[in-house]
Protein backbone atom coordinates (compact mmCIF):
# COMPACT_ATOMS: atom_id res chain seq x y z
CA UNK A 1 0.00 0.00 0.00
CA UNK A 2 1.49 3.64 -1.45
CA UNK A 3 1.35 6.61 1.41
CA UNK A 4 -1.78 7.97 -0.09
CA UNK A 5 -3.71 4.27 0.37
CA UNK A 6 -2.19 4.23 4.50
CA UNK A 7 -3.28 7.58 5.12
CA UNK A 8 -6.87 7.07 3.43
CA UNK A 9 -6.91 3.62 5.82
CA UNK A 10 -6.08 5.35 8.90
CA UNK A 11 -8.70 8.13 8.22
CA UNK A 12 -11.78 5.60 7.50
CA UNK A 13 -10.56 3.66 10.87
CA UNK A 14 -10.25 6.73 12.53
CA UNK A 15 -13.69 7.63 11.52
CA UNK A 16 -15.30 4.47 12.85
CA UNK A 17 -13.91 4.82 16.32
CA UNK A 18 -14.98 9.03 16.13
CA UNK A 19 -18.42 7.20 15.80
CA UNK A 20 -18.24 4.49 17.83
CA UNK A 21 -16.76 6.67 20.97
CA UNK A 22 -18.60 9.55 20.46
CA UNK A 23 -21.45 9.78 18.34
CA UNK A 24 -23.00 6.35 19.70
CA UNK A 25 -26.66 7.42 19.29
CA UNK A 26 -27.89 3.68 20.39
CA UNK A 27 -25.32 3.84 23.46
CA UNK A 28 -23.89 0.60 23.03
CA UNK A 29 -20.08 1.24 23.39
CA UNK A 30 -20.03 0.52 27.47
CA UNK A 31 -17.34 -1.66 27.18
CA UNK A 32 -18.52 -4.20 24.89
CA UNK A 33 -16.41 -3.91 21.85
CA UNK A 34 -18.13 -6.98 20.24
CA UNK A 35 -20.18 -4.45 18.78
CA UNK A 36 -17.58 -1.41 17.51
CA UNK A 37 -18.89 -2.41 13.86
CA UNK A 38 -22.50 -1.24 14.25
CA UNK A 39 -21.49 2.01 12.75
CA UNK A 40 -19.62 0.76 10.24
CA UNK A 41 -22.51 1.36 7.38
CA UNK A 42 -21.88 5.44 7.72
CA UNK A 43 -18.66 5.58 8.07
CA UNK A 44 -18.11 5.42 4.91
CA UNK A 45 -20.84 7.57 4.09
CA UNK A 46 -19.13 10.51 6.58
CA UNK A 47 -15.84 9.54 4.81
CA UNK A 48 -17.07 10.72 1.88
CA UNK A 49 -18.33 13.60 2.97
CA UNK A 50 -15.09 14.59 4.53
CA UNK A 51 -13.00 13.78 1.48
CA UNK A 52 -15.17 16.17 -0.50
CA UNK A 53 -13.86 18.83 2.22
CA UNK A 54 -18.08 19.22 3.28
CA UNK A 55 -17.53 21.59 6.67
CA UNK A 56 -17.96 19.90 10.12
CA UNK A 57 -21.76 21.33 9.55
CA UNK A 58 -22.68 19.19 7.13
CA UNK A 59 -21.36 16.16 8.54
CA UNK A 60 -22.69 17.14 11.79
CA UNK A 61 -26.15 17.39 10.07
CA UNK A 62 -25.71 13.75 7.92
CA UNK A 63 -25.25 12.46 11.52
CA UNK A 64 -28.29 14.04 12.79
CA UNK A 65 -30.14 12.72 10.20
CA UNK A 66 -28.80 8.66 10.71
CA UNK A 67 -30.06 8.80 13.58
CA UNK A 68 -33.53 10.43 13.08
CA UNK A 69 -34.27 8.57 10.19
CA UNK A 70 -32.30 5.68 9.75
CA UNK A 71 -31.90 4.57 12.92
CA UNK A 72 -35.20 5.95 14.37
CA UNK A 73 -34.09 7.71 17.73
CA UNK A 74 -33.73 11.32 18.55
CA UNK A 75 -30.46 12.81 17.24
CA UNK A 76 -28.14 14.35 19.90
CA UNK A 77 -26.80 17.07 18.43
CA UNK A 78 -24.16 17.99 21.32
CA UNK A 79 -22.70 14.54 19.52
CA UNK A 80 -23.14 14.94 15.95
CA UNK A 81 -21.63 18.62 16.54
CA UNK A 82 -18.27 17.23 18.44
CA UNK A 83 -17.75 13.92 16.36
CA UNK A 84 -17.83 15.92 12.77
CA UNK A 85 -14.99 18.59 14.57
CA UNK A 86 -12.96 15.61 15.14
CA UNK A 87 -13.56 13.80 11.93
CA UNK A 88 -12.98 17.12 10.32
CA UNK A 89 -9.61 18.23 12.42
CA UNK A 90 -8.27 14.56 11.62
CA UNK A 91 -8.91 15.24 8.02
CA UNK A 92 -6.67 18.32 8.52
CA UNK A 93 -4.10 16.40 10.50
CA UNK A 94 -3.70 13.77 8.42
CA UNK A 95 -3.60 14.96 4.72
CA UNK A 96 -1.38 17.94 5.63
CA UNK A 97 1.66 15.65 6.17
Amino acid sequence: MDNASDIQATFLSSIRSVLWNTWDPIGLNVGNDDLDDEYDSYALEVYALAMNDEAASVISAELMNFSSKQIQIPACRDNADRSARIIVNLKRQLFSQ
